[in-house]
């Protein structure tokens, strides 16, 4: 080790045999040592210098060891800095309380014990030395922390130029295809003229097509203001039956093309909740319409829910989520491959999510059974109205809350006869909100 970078002990003793006598104990240590023949001398000597310890004299000419200690105690820079002090003077109490008092960390009566100073001073060495590892730990941890800072927001500008893109990009599409959807709805309803049943097929392909795109930009353009946190929706107190029964009014074409079954049941007392009603039934036409994709015959839907809050559940009866794929289901463009279709964006979920929150809710989707073969669940939990939202009272694995126990009594309605739904499944349900 370099000079420069050695530890340093300061003996203070106004007698130059003992400095040197003390210095050949020492000497074996890896360490610098310097000498400072009075208390005056110290005190510029820790100036200048760092020292890891200091060895003072308590007799000295003009100002000794306990003022000078007392002095060193009263900067603030050198409180912590450790002193012993090597001493001939009488071993009495009163001279040891003394040098306690002034600061000191030891006090030696001469003649020292050689390997007890060596290793009270070795001691001390290890202490400097494990400080000055954790400095540098720290610093590294401290310049670590300023590039993570800086690269974080670098993301936030390119997050924010990319969401400036997109939707600036869905904008300028959308009046376009608005108006190409509104052309091919002339087309299709013979306002331009009559056209074959060929010509027909083809627009009605251009129709489908431009509906998904407008789709698509609508979609983006919603997840560009949730991921900004640009999100606002106008709340108002509303009755969720409504929102599902809109919804499977809007689905009931889906699935009656698929030969697949929306069954519900709702109570006949308003259960209300504080949101937007369009919002809440785009959340329930993306789980809908998710579910008729897996479904083999049908879906489910039920309300459950607690003294302040109102679950609603949506069931597939297909073939289940693969578990390593539950966890990233509401990422943006998350699909699960072996059963997404082309058309799929991969934005719905991530949508539903948004919107979910925005309504200082939360969302979770598992297995109905543990062989992921019984089909999936999606609970949607909103406060009820007039409640404090619930955001925060969740664990980041898979989002799922800790609620207190829901009693089966506290279903909604006659949930468990909705047609194909078990007692074990509304066991299930309600060992969820534990």
């Amino acid at each position: 080790m370099e000079s420069k970078d050695l530890p340093w002990v300061l003996i203070v003793d106004d007698d130059e045999k003992n400095l040197h006598a003390t210095k050949r104990v020492l000497e074996d240590l890896e360490i610098g040592i310097d000498f400072a023949l009075s208390g005056e001398d110290a005190l510029k000597a820790i100036i200048k210098k760092e020292y890891f310890l200091i060895l003072m004299d308590v007799q000295m000419p003009g100002m000794d060891g306990f003022e000078t200690v007392s002095l060193i105690r009263n900067n603030k820079n050198h409180r912590a800095l450790p002193i012993i002090f090597l001493t001939a003077i009488s071993k009495e109490d009163r001279y040891v309380q003394a040098g306690y008092d002034e600061g000191a960390v030891d006090y030696l009566c001469c003649p020292v014990n050689p390997h007890i100073l060596v290793s009270k001073v070795k001691i001390f060495l290890e202490m400097q030395l494990n400080k000055r590892e954790l400095k540098t730990q720290l610093d590294m941890v401290l310049a670590l922390t300023k590039e993570l800072y800086d690269a974080n927001d670098k993301l936030k500008g390119l997050d924010e130029m990319k969401n400036y893109f997109v939707r600036t990009v869905a904008h300028e599409l959308r009046t376009p295809l608005s108006a190409i959807y509104g052309a091919v709805e002339n087309l299709l309803e013979g306002y331009l003229g009559e056209i074959s049943e060929r010509q027909t097929k083809t627009i009605e392909i251009i129709r489908k097509s431009t509906q998904r795109l407008v789709r698509l930009i609508e979609d983006l353009l919603d997840l560009s203001k949730i991921e900004s946190g640009n999100f606002e929706i106008e709340m108002s107190q509303i009755d969720i039956r409504d929102s599902i029964r809109n919804a499977a009014q809007s689905m009931s074409s889906v699935f009656t093309e698929n030969n697949k079954k929306l069954d519900f049941t709702l109570p006949e007392t308003p259960v209300l909740v504080d949101g937007n009603g369009d919002k809440i039934t785009q959340i329930l036409l993306n789980l809908f319409g998710n579910a008729s994709r897996f479904a083999k015959e049908k879906v489910s839907v039920y309300l459950g829910g607690t003294e302040d809050a109102v679950c609603i559940v949506v069931e597939d009866d297909g073939c289940g989520i693969p578990e390593n794929r539950i966890d990233s289901l509401f990422k943006p463009f998350s699909k699960i491959p072996e059963y997404a279709s082309r058309s799929q964006t991969g934005l719905g979920l991530s949508i539903t999510r948004g919107l979910v929150e925005a309504h200082g809710g939360r969302i979770w989707v598992e297995n109905r059974s543990a062989d992921e073969t019984s089909g999936a669940r999606f609970v949607v939990e909103l406060p009820r109205s007039g409640k404090k939202n619930f955001t925060v009272a969740c664990d980041e694995k898979n989002d799922k809350i800790e609620r207190q126990v829901v009693k089966k009594e506290q279903i909604i309605g006659p949930g468990p006869t909705v047609p194909g739904l078990n007692e074990g499944d509304v066991v299930s349900i309600l060992e969820r909100f534990r």
